[in-house]
């Protein structure tokens, strides 16, 4: 049986009932002036912090839509998931610690002064509990990605099949992704919120940058395409979708 699928993402926030501090490299010298340990090591060399779901909505990828975090410092929350050990990519597994104490909020500043700036950690991570606000009627609800409809093909395994293509070329596993996610019921927002992970996972593979506006424009055009057959359990672990 030809499985191509390489390890196990865990879905974040409220559904799992945990929310993952990801630090990479530019962040370590932070968490470890913090006293923080690590509970997976990622194939880069960056580290993942397990906290609770504290009780509300938490963001993903916060650092993407503002800039109040620290460098290298990110969350995942609800609407988006982690990678697991044994998981790996191309440049190897994901590694546990023997660190076994769960992070709690009270382990996060609320600000940290970092290179002469300040930040407000612990509301920028979300875990600061919202301040209540009268709705205005004009007012859409915030768009959270549904990544754990069970009726769907996972996200993650659409974008670790997306980074296969990323050492030929990274715009095309981002049209890739894209074509995917219309494929199985996932709006152009969605994916979009998607190249995020995907930029992440492939910023590496070559010496040139590649930004994430690249790659929203690349899954966003693949919307303007035919769209391709929903991928079937079977499908999605034995076949390839070109």
């Amino acid at each position: 049986m030809g499985v191509r699928a390489r390890g196990l993402g865990m879905v974040t926030g409220q559904l799992s009932g945990y929310v993952v501090i990801d630090v990479d490299l530019e962040g370590l010298p932070l968490m470890h002036e913090l006293g923080w340990k690590p509970h997976v090591i990622s194939p880069s060399g960056g580290a993942h912090l397990y906290l609770r779901w504290p009780g509300w909505f938490v963001q993903s990828n916060a650092s993407k839509s503002k800039k109040t975090l620290p460098p290298g410092f990110d969350v995942r929350g609800d609407g988006g998931y982690i990678m697991f050990p044994p998981s790996r990519n191309r440049q190897g597994f994901y590694r546990r610690t023997d660190q076994r104490q769960r992070l709690s909020i009270e382990d996060v500043p609320e600000t940290i002064t970092v290179a002469g700036e300040t930040y407000p950690l612990r509301q920028a991570l979300g875990l600061t509990p919202p301040v209540p606000q009268e709705p205005r009627s004009a007012e859409r609800p915030s768009f959270q990605p549904s990544y754990a409809d069970d009726e769907r093909c996972p996200m993650f395994l659409m974008l670790d099949r997306a980074a296969d293509y990323a050492a030929d070329s990274r715009n095309k596993g981002a049209f890739m992704l894209g074509l995917w996610a219309n494929a199985n019921d996932y709006s152009v927002g969605e994916a979009i919120h998607a190249a995020g992970e995907y930029t992440d996972m492939v910023q590496g593979v070559k010496r040139t940058p590649f930004t994430l506006d690249e790659a929203q424009r690349a899954v966003a055009s693949a919307y303007t395409y035919l769209r391709k057959d929903r991928w079937t359990k079977r499908e999605e672990l034995s076949h390839d979708h070109s």
